[in-house]
This record gives C-alpha cells, structure tokens and sequence, in this order.
C-alpha cells in the first residue's frame, strides 16, 4: 500500500505510519483464517443467548449432584433403563436435584416409615408411581392427586422429604393460586404462577372450609396448555407447564363442576392412620435426608412401574375415595362454607347439626342426605366426631342459628352453642 503525505496524520512519520497500517492489514487478513475464525466464534458461545424454552427443554433428564439422569436410556434392554452420565453443557440444564445418584443406595428408614403411614400396598403403589414420575417433566397423565387425612399421618412428612430432595425441581405455591376468585383480574401479575416454569413438582395445601377450587386453573395446568403469567413490575410470558400437582389437605377443596372433563382428573390418596404422640419421631425429617439416595431409587422405581404399564392405575381404594369426594363435593361443602367455621375447643351436636342441614337443604331446594351419610361426607371433608355422652363434632362453631326463612332470628354466631340439645361439656381434649 502506498501513502500519501495528506492522507498521514501530522506527526507520525512516513516509515512508522506506514508500518502501523501494514499491522492492521496483516491482522485483518490472518482473521480470516479458519482456525482464528473458529477461535473467535468459541469465545463468543458465553455471550450466546438462548430461549427460555429450549433451557430444562429435555423431560427425561433429572440434574444430580454427581451427573446427569437419562430416565428413559433406550440401552437395547427391553425396558427404558435409568443411565448416569457426566453433566454436559450443550443439555442447557439450570435445575439441579440435591441428591446423589447410587443404584445401590437404600433406605430402610423411609421403607418403615413409608408402609407405616400407608399401610394399604395397592395405595402406596399409586403414590409411589406418580411421584415418581415427577421426576420427568411427562405431564400425558393429565391428574390432579390429593393426599388427605386429618391429623398427624404423615403426608406432609413425605412431601417435604421429596420437596428437599428434588431440590430447584420443586415449588410450593400458595393454595389461592389454585382457588377460584372472581375477582381475579387477567391483567394482574401472577408471581405465584411465574414461579413454576421448568418445575416438576408443585405443592400446595390447606385450603378453608368452603373454597372452590378453580376448575379452569386445574384443567389448563394438567391439560398439556401454554400458560401466560407475569412477574411483578414485568411483562407478561407464556410457558409449557412440565409439573405434577399435589395438594395436601385436611379439609378438601369445594368442587363445583360435575362434569368429566374435571373429575377424571382428580385422584385421593388416603392416609387414614394417625400415628399416636408416642410414637412420634421429632427428629424424623432430618434422619430421612440422609437417605435421600435410597429414596431417589424408590422413586425411581414408581417411575419403572409407570413406563411398565403406560400410564397411572388408580386402585380401588383410591377410586372409592375419590367417588366419596365427588359425592361430598355438592352441596355439602356449600352448606360447610355457609353454616360452619373451624374453632378449637368449641364443639356442636350432631343431631342440631343434621337438622341445620335439613333447613338449609329446603332453603336452597336440596334433596337432604341421610343422616349417615351426611356424617360420611363431613368425615371427608375432615370433620370429626367425638362422644361424651351425646355425639358432638369437634373444633367447630356455626355461622347461623337457622336458614328457616320465617325465621326472625338473625344470623348471629353461635360461638359453638348447641340450640336447644342438652349438651355435656366435654374435656377439653376432645377434639
């Protein structure tokens, strides 16, 4: 290249200037050069922006602490194999479970304590089947379980430990995020459902007595549709949820719809033994961490019992519970959010209760229920009964004195008065 005199900057002579655009000519030229140019382009991969949706994009891949879980390997075997393998960059996973994979791991902590709380094979089969497959991102089953019992029987114990061990897998979401609220605006930010992109498993719990679930909420999570949430002070985004819900509940939620398009959606698992204060273990959380490998194989077979039989089987015990709560879900729960609240130590008689029923019933154009029965469905809706002479239910206070329309007495709280029934005082631990 030849220079000339205006083209140099004042001050730099010719020779130096000269060889100064020599430089930049060579280096020009040598980056061009495959092996510069293929340099180049590794250097710029950390600044490489990715979708969203191609991150944790794999629903067959679990991230362990010591690598990476293939959960369907096809390794030529007839069944799908669990294969570990070095972590690797190119998976674009961000999620990580806080265990180590050990095929040989037990844990016969957890094996005492699991057949303790539910004692019934066909019912823990079940649990473990589906929890086990939160470990994938599969959500084909489209199903909604409710573990539900009253009382100290475990269900929150296992949740928790599966919750911990799942680690950034896992979420609990408050369970307004899955009742109905007519005043719930779609322009509104829902942080709570902004959280669940990428999740496997989500738990919720506990709602009151009489609240619907949102059945529209339910149908979007477990029926395979894009979601749309917004963090707070940020835009709206759409997502695939990848996750199984699992309520756990003392009182269950108020389902309105009877339609099938809801029902076959909904699974009880229930755990009915309470395991007396004696034999509580304070300290049994923290034991069960350490097994945490062993209980990642048991899970991992409930997931080998999904892939063996292509999809979940509800035993008959589940089935049955699940019948008991599609025939308490109306309008038993409506007449429980219309009459009764929850209060320790306060107590009301069953026969007064029954009768309020019976009035509610010819209020609202209901067919009443036999008094059995209506002691089966408050049972299931976690209302127990107690006898001190008379049979009083436990914990509870009515709303209302009558829903007799002549009536003109007002809708004063009883403070769990009993009307007219003579009424024993029962001690005070007979709830």
């Amino acid at each position: 290249m030849v220079m000339q005199k205006k083209d140099r900057p004042r001050g730099f002579d010719r020779k130096a200037y000269q060889d100064r655009i020599d430089k930049h000519f060579s280096f020009a030229t040598s980056s061009g050069n495959t092996g510069k140019a293929e340099a180049m382009l590794k250097a710029a991969i950390p600044y490489k922006r990715v979708p969203p949706h191609e991150l944790d994009g794999d629903l067959w891949l679990l991230n362990v602490r010591n690598g990476t879980l293939e959960l369907k390997a096809d390794t030529g075997e007839s069944a799908p194999q669990v294969v570990l393998r070095k972590h690797r960059r190119e998976d674009l996973m961000t999620l990580l479970a806080d265990v180590d994979y050990d095929p040989a791991a037990g844990a016969p902590l957890f094996s005492k304590f699991i057949e303790r709380v539910l004692p019934n094979e066909p019912v823990r089969t079940f649990a473990q089947t589906y929890l086990g497959l939160c470990l994938t991102g599969d959500v084909s089953e489209q199903k909604l379980v409710i573990f539900s019992g009253v009382g100290a029987n475990g269900k929150s114990t296992l949740l928790d430990q599966i919750r911990h061990m799942l680690g950034d897998y896992s979420q609990i979401t408050p369970i307004q995020t899955f009742m109905y609220d007519d005043r719930r605006s779609g322009s509104q930010a829902s942080p709570d459902i902004a959280m669940l992109p990428g999740k496997r498993l989500v738990l919720s719990s506990e709602p009151e007595v009489g609240q619907r679930l949102s059945e529209s909420v339910v149908k979007q999570i477990t029926g395979n549709e894009e979601m749309t949430a917004r963090h707070l002070n940020k835009g709206f985004f759409d997502f695939m949820p990848r996750f199984k819900l699992v309520l756990s509940v003392n009182i269950k939620p108020q389902i309105q719809g009877q339609d099938h398009g809801i029902w076959r959606r909904i699974n009880i698992v229930p755990f009915d033994v309470v395991i007396p204060e004696s034999e509580r273990d304070l300290g049994l959380s923290q034991k069960l961490r350490s097994e945490f490998p062993g209980i990642l194989n048991w899970l991992l077979a409930g997931l080998g019992y999904w892939l063996m039989n292509g999809r979940l089987i509800a035993p008959d015990e589940v089935r049955a519970a699940t019948d008991d709560y599609r025939s308490s879900a109306q309008p038993i729960s409506q007449f429980a959010a219309d009459a009764i609240n929850r209060k320790p130590g306060e107590h009301v008689g069953a026969t007064r209760l029954y009768d309020l029923y019976k009035e509610w019933c010819h209020a609202n154009a209901e067919d009443p229920v036999s008094q059995t029965k209506f002691g089966r469905l408050l049972d299931n809706m976690g209302f127990k009964k107690v006898k001190v002479g008379n049979v009083f239910y436990a914990d509870m206070e009515l709303k209302v004195r009558t829903f007799k329309r002549d009536s003109s007495e007002g809708e004063e709280g009883e403070g769990g008065g009993d009307g007219g029934d003579p009424r024993p005082e029962p001690p005070l631990n007979s709830g």
